[in-house]
């Protein structure tokens, strides 16, 4: 009988530790750079979501990757710890430790963006594996054990892979008129995880004329329904300068 109040001592602790561990934000960003693109991601905006400022306590994650012609491609990913664990790490009890370790995380993500969008402003690629990177990071996200859990995807989604090329007249007609069948082809790669719940994400794309706003449109319906369908929230936005999740 002396022992129950150990046992639920220590469950207790177990389960105020896992709380803790989930109080974290995860930030995806992707960017496609198989074309030239009006908005790029923006640092400010970015960083506004973990909304460290208010929670500085949380851990953050993000992660950054690219929309090439290739399905594998490099990824960029800085981590801050939650502030108990940070602490452990300042065995000289240096003071504002914990805002020296947000500011350099800010930091980080401002260098990754701003190089990003140095070289990459007027890039055009053959091909686009829009579908399956916007996968990748989803199938990362869901895996997270984070409270907030965000895919943020700059792009057009004009796929040209081999699962589908928006860029074929026969396809197109397809998309327009039938929409329903270019979402079954989607969901024949069984790439995209069954359940995204707990995950928001948003399409931003600012088309350049009444054509291009019209494809974008028709593609990003068909991912609307593939993620909504699972689970997730869905934002599809045409400005860069704020998010509202």
């Amino acid at each position: 009988m002396k022992l129950t109040p150990i046992i639920l001592l220590i469950f207790i602790a177990s389960a105020c530790n896992n709380n803790s561990h989930n109080q974290g934000c995860y930030i995806d960003l992707i960017n496609d750079v198989t074309d030239p693109h009006i908005l790029r991601p923006q640092s400010q905006s970015i960083l506004e979501l973990f909304n460290l400022s208010e929670n500085k306590s949380m851990s953050a994650n993000f992660r950054y990757s690219e929309i090439t012609d290739l399905s594998l491609v490099p990824v960029t990913t800085f981590y801050l710890p939650d502030e108990a664990s940070s602490e452990n790490r300042n065995i000289k009890n240096e003071p504002l430790f914990r805002e020296k370790l947000i500011l350099s995380f800010y930091d980080s993500i401002r260098k990754t963006l701003s190089n990003a969008n140095t070289k990459r402003d007027s890039s055009f690629l053959n091909n686009s594996e829009c579908f399956q990177s916007i996968c990748n990071e989803l199938n990362i996200l869901a895996q997270s054990n984070c409270t907030t859990k965000v895919l943020i995807v700059f792009s057009n989604l004009f796929e040209n892979s081999k699962f589908l090329n928006i860029y074929a007249r026969n396809t197109r007609k397809l998309l327009y008129k039938h929409p329903q069948e270019i979402k079954k082809i989607f969901q024949n790669t069984h790439l995209l995880p069954d359940h995204l719940n707990g995950i928001t994400t948003v399409f931003v794309y600012q088309p350049k004329d009444r054509a291009d706003d019209q494809l974008f449109n028709a593609m990003v319906e068909v991912y609307k329904s593939l993620l909504q369908e699972r689970g997730a929230k869905v934002i599809i936005q045409a400005n860069n300068t704020h998010y509202t999740l």
